[in-house]
């Protein structure tokens, strides 16, 4: 035997094939690369900013209360009084015999 076909068991074999051509579409992305880093980098920048307000809001929250407390005991809302500041930047600002 050398292999090659047989004319009429390829014809039958051919004729018991049914080919269906059929295009299968792969489907795409909605979304481009650009816009999920866009949406990606707003939400980074929204977290910023809501981080930062927070932030803020807490130091005044913070800061407020405690000056309101020194108040009410009678005490400056600062403790860095006009005196000491004075004294202190009078004190850091003269070097003293050795250059610091």
């Amino acid at each position: 035997m050398s292999g090659d076909a047989i004319p009429d068991e390829s014809h039958k074999l051919l004729g018991s094939v049914h080919y269906a051509a059929e295009f299968v579409s792969i489907p795409q992305p909605t979304e481009s690369e650009v816009s999920k880093t866009g949406k990606l980098l707003f939400g980074i920048a929204q977290l910023v900013i809501v981080g930062s307000v927070t932030a803020l809001l807490l130091g005044f929250f913070l800061g407020g209360g405690r000056a309101l407390y020194r108040m009410a005991r009678g005490k400056p809302a600062s403790s860095f009084s006009r005196q000491s500041s004075s004294a202190w930047i009078y004190e850091n600002s003269n070097p003293g015999p050795n250059g610091y």
